[in-house]
């Protein structure tokens, strides 16, 4: 497992093996999920980006507080800045931009890290809970009243791949104990950790883009693939 060597705030090392897994899986994810939806409409487009760390306040979910979200004390260009808490805005942002170009499917997906303030019950591997983590995040676009039923494709493939991910602990699918209010359906692959299902992704229908597109959004914590991982083989 990923190691404490600061021992404060739930702040991880990563070897090198460790290091290696987490690419493995963003991968591998990109290769299941660019099959799964192509295979259904090959007029898929996936494009990778890596948008800034730093993100304006303005631009965040109203999901979020201050509370859970690491402010900026200096302002930039007189607005408040935060470390990103999730990559969906800039993706969003970068959706817009290729959709002058073109109309969808698109999905614009990331890996890399975010940040948020584990206040409630603390930062801990035991718990995978991180101040600071790797997410790999799609968010697929396509035109509303689309016939596809790409969640249900999607989460089919996934569940052959997940169990590989995580060291062959047992994987489960579940409706999301919460709803946020931009998604009409949320569901959660949770898989087996120290005797206890613990969440590793959750894949949204969202409705916050724009009237006439929907969002397939697939949320993957790469850490906590890691961290089961490696508890499976230690």
């Amino acid at each position: 497992m990923s190691t404490a060597y600061y021992e404060t705030g739930g702040l991880r090392f990563w070897n090198q093996i460790e290091i290696a897994h987490r690419e493995y899986a963003a991968q591998q994810l990109l290769n299941v999920i660019q099959k799964s939806l192509t295979d259904i409409n090959r007029g898929w487009i996936f494009h990778q980006w890596d948008a800034p760390i730093l993100t304006n306040m303005e631009r965040l979910s109203g999901e979020y507080t201050g509370d859970e979200v690491f402010i900026l004390q200096a302002q930039l260009a007189d607005k408040p800045f935060a470390l990103r808490p999730e990559t969906t805005p800039s993706s969003y942002e970068v959706v817009r931009q290729l959709m002058h170009q073109g109309k969808p499917p698109i999905c614009v997906w990331q890996a890399g890290k975010s940040f948020r303030r584990e206040r409630m019950d603390g930062a801990s591997p035991s718990k995978l809970r991180f101040n600071e983590f790797y997410q790999c995040e799609f968010q697929c676009v396509y035109s509303v009243g689309s016939k596809a039923d790409y969640k249900a494709h999607v989460l089919q493939d996934l569940l052959k791949i997940v169990p590989l991910l995580v060291g062959g602990a047992e994987v489960r699918i579940v409706d999301s104990d919460r709803l946020p209010n931009y998604s009409k359906h949320t569901v959660d692959i949770e898989a087996m950790f120290n005797g206890n299902w613990k969440e590793v992704a959750s894949i949204s229908t969202r409705t916050d883009f724009s009237d006439t597109e929907e969002v397939l959004e697939i949320a993957f914590g790469l850490d906590r693939l890691v961290e089961i991982a490696f508890s499976k083989s230690a």
